[in-house]
C-alpha cells in the first residue's frame, strides 16, 4: 500500500508540473487543452447536421420536380408520335398518288378514272399509321365530267397539270391529254393514337395529321413523279 501510495503521489506532482509548465509557456492549462480538443469534435458534429439538412433539402427538390419533367417528357413523346404520324402518312397518299396516276397514264389518261382510283386505294391502304392501316375512298362519280371527281375534298382528286415549268398548277376541271400531263392529288386525315395513353393500356386517338401529295404522268416519257404544288396553285372547281 506505502508503494501505491507513492506511486499516486508521484503522477498528481507530475500533472501539476506539467499544468505549470504549459501556463508558462503557451498560456493555457492542461484542463483547457482537454477542453479545446472537445471542439473540434463538436464542429465536426455540427458539419454532419448540416450535410443530412442539405440532404434533405435536394430530396424535397426532386420530389417538387419529378412531375414537371415527368409532363416535359410526355411532350416531346407525344411531339415525336405526331411527327412520326405525319411522315407516314404522307409516304401513304405519295404511294397512292403514284400508283393511280400510273395507271391512268397508262389507260391513256381519258375520262374513265375508276380503276385508277381502285388502284391508288389498294396501294394507299397497303401502309400504316402508327400501326393503323391508311383508310381512303375512291371520291368517285362517274357522272361527273371530266374527270368524275366527286369531291374536292376527297382522297383521291383526278385533274391535269396546266404548267410546264415550275411552279406546277393542278387543275381537278382539265381534262388530261393535249399537251396536259394526267396528275392526282391524294390529301387525308388520320387519327393519331397517343403514346401516353397506350402505356396505362387506354386507346384514345386524341391528334389528328393531315397530309397531300400530287403525282404526274409525263406522257412523253411514260413516267410518274411527285410534285409539290402549292394549295394557291390547286384549282378544283
Amino acid at each position: 500500500m506505502a508503494s501505491l501510495r507513492k506511486l499516486v503521489n508521484a503522477r498528481i506532482r507530475d500533472d501539476a508540473w506539467l499544468d505549470r509548465a504549459a501556463v508558462g509557456a503557451f498560456g493555457v492549462s492542461s484542463a483547457a487543452g482537454r477542453q479545446t480538443t472537445a471542439q473540434p469534435r463538436a464542429a465536426a458534429g455540427w458539419s454532419v447536421g448540416r450535410r443530412r439538412k442539405r440532404r434533405g433539402v435536394a430530396a424535397l427538390w426532386l420530389i417538387l420536380t419529378l412531375p414537371v419533367l415527368l409532363l416535359l417528357l410526355a411532350v416531346v413523346i407525344e411531339i415525336g408520335n405526331i411527327w412520326l404520324a405525319r411522315v407516314e402518312l404522307e409516304n401513304a397518299l405519295e404511294s397512292a398518288a403514284l400508283a393511280a396516276v400510273k395507271e391512268w397514264g397508262d389507260a391513256g389518261g381519258g375520262g374513265d378514272t375508276e380503276t385508277a382510283r381502285l388502284v391508288g386505294v389498294e396501294y394507299g391502304g397497303a401502309n400504316t399509321v402508327t400501326g393503323s392501316p391508311v383508310g381512303i375512298g375512291t371520291n368517285w362519280n362517274a357522272g361527273n365530267t371530266p374527270n368524275e371527281n366527286a369531291d374536292c375534298a376527297g382522297n383521291l382528286i383526278f385533274g391535269a397539270v396546266v404548267t410546264d415549268v415550275i411552279p406546277w398548277v393542278f387543275d381537278a376541271g382539265e381534262p388530261a391529254g393535249g399537251g396536259q400531263d394526267p396528275a392526282v392529288r391524294a390529301q387525308a386525315t388520320a387519327p393519331v393514337n397517343s403514346v401516353c395513353c397506350r402505356l396505362f393500356g387506354t386507346v384514345l386517338p386524341v391528334f389528328q395529321v393531315s397530309a397531300c401529295a400530287t403525282a404526274k404522268y409525263d406522257c412523253a416519257t411514260k413516267r410518274t413523279e411527285l410534285i409539290r404544288v402549292r394549295q394557291e396553285n390547286f384549282i378544283c372547281p
